[in-house]
């Protein structure tokens, strides 16, 4: 046999490993492969992305993305956003501290952003690459209060 790679279900849950080998796979991987829950690959173009193992469900020897976990990540990443934008405001409201109207403005577009995970709809995100791209106006129209 020569070399090649295989990703397998190391567990009940999503998330795969990768193991590459030289002549033959590990006993593991190869146990995978006629269970089900691995695949075989020959060459390095066919195989998913490193960072996307952890969506991956192995099932009937298929690839499968788990939905739920991308959609996570996707909440996670919107979140991240929203915090930084937030502490942007933060420090408007420093900046403009004698500016009342403009700190009333800036509070309530803090209170929309804080909102905002929950307000999202995440059901278009169904394969890794849309979890770093959600992308709500809310994200962009906060600088306008900058």
């Amino acid at each position: 046999m020569k070399n090649g790679f295989v990703i397998y279900q190391s567990n009940e849950g999503t998330g795969a490993e990768l193991e590459i080998f030289v002549n033959s796979p590990s006993e593991k991987a190869n146990k995978a492969v006629e269970s089900g829950s691995g695949i075989r690959f020959n060459s390095s173009n066919k195989v998913p992305p490193y960072d996307e193992l952890r969506f991956i469900k192995i099932v009937d020897g298929k690839i499968e993305y788990d939905p739920l976990a991308i959609r996570k990540e996707a909440i996670l990443n919107l979140r991240e956003r929203r915090n930084a934008a937030l502490e942007e405001l933060d420090k408007a409201c420093l900046r403009y501290i004698t500016d009342h109207d403009r700190i009333l403005k800036i509070e309530e577009y803090r209170q929309i952003l804080r909102d905002l995970p929950e307000r999202v709809s995440l059901e278009s995100i169904n394969i890794p690459a849309d979890a770093g791209h959600i992308s709500p106006p809310e994200l962009i129209l906060y600088k306008e209060l900058l």
